[in-house]
């Protein structure tokens, strides 16, 4: 009996295009919000009669956690293992086979030597494919020589020249750790600014750049 209700309303069919309509939001980065745009439910309701597109709500919590886990799930081959050139290469060209090698033209990783040895092994494979390392991640590693750098004579032409960088990024920390150690002074500029302190880890690509920046938009209230 269950067979055939399933059957009758197709239920797993739905399901599948629940889940490609939800992914479509994830990786284009749509906001949920778009799902209470009419001309999107009148898309999907004149394709296909008795179809109710997601909501809101089920984008942001049961399909996101479906996804969420769904990831997790194709991670864990790769989990608690080593991963040499070989391996990471071998991922990424089952995932260049499975989308299409005609659509892939450009593959990005980070700066570490392995991911180069990586890129290498790729564009031998797929020859119309080529590999550049990340620019954050390549930004990020920048900066923290910069801002700490390795005691070397070859280093020191580029500390006298962007040793600025260095001082500016240390006192942008220290008066955002005034401000944030503190309850009164951080309720003082809650109550002068829309804007919040951000509190960024240091693990983060660019938290250097990214605190930076909000000081620039506060600069002129503080």
């Amino acid at each position: 009996m269950s067979g055939s209700l399933e059957k009758a309303f197709n239920i797993s069919a739905r399901e599948k295009l629940d889940g490609e309509i939800a992914r479509m939001f994830y990786t284009g980065g749509l906001s949920f919000r778009f799902a209470r745009n009419p001309y999107y439910v009148r898309a999907f309701t004149n394709a296909l009669p008795g179809y109710v597109p997601l909501g809101h709500n089920a984008l942001r919590t049961t399909l996101l956690q479906k996804e969420k886990s769904n990831i997790e799930r194709l991670l864990v081959p790769i989990k608690g293992d080593q991963k040499d050139k070989y391996i990471i290469s071998n991922l990424l060209v089952d995932a260049i086979r499975e989308i299409g090698s005609e659509n892939v033209v450009h593959v990005i990783a980070d700066n570490a030597p392995v991911c180069k040895a990586v890129g290498l092994l790729v564009e031998v494979k797929f020859p119309h494919i080529f590999w550049t390392p990340c620019v954050v991640h390549t930004l990020n590693l920048s900066l923290k020589s910069i801002c700490s750098p390795s005691p070397h004579p070859k280093y020191d032409d580029i500390m006298e020249e962007c040793g600025w960088i260095a001082k500016v990024s240390s006192d942008v920390f220290f008066i955002k750790n005034f401000i944030m150690n503190h309850s009164m002074r951080l309720a003082m500029f809650n109550d002068h600014f829309k804007l919040k302190l951000l509190s960024v880890a240091d693990t983060r690509f660019a938290s250097t750049i990214v605190m930076l920046k909000r000081f620039k938009q506060i600069k002129q209230g503080l």
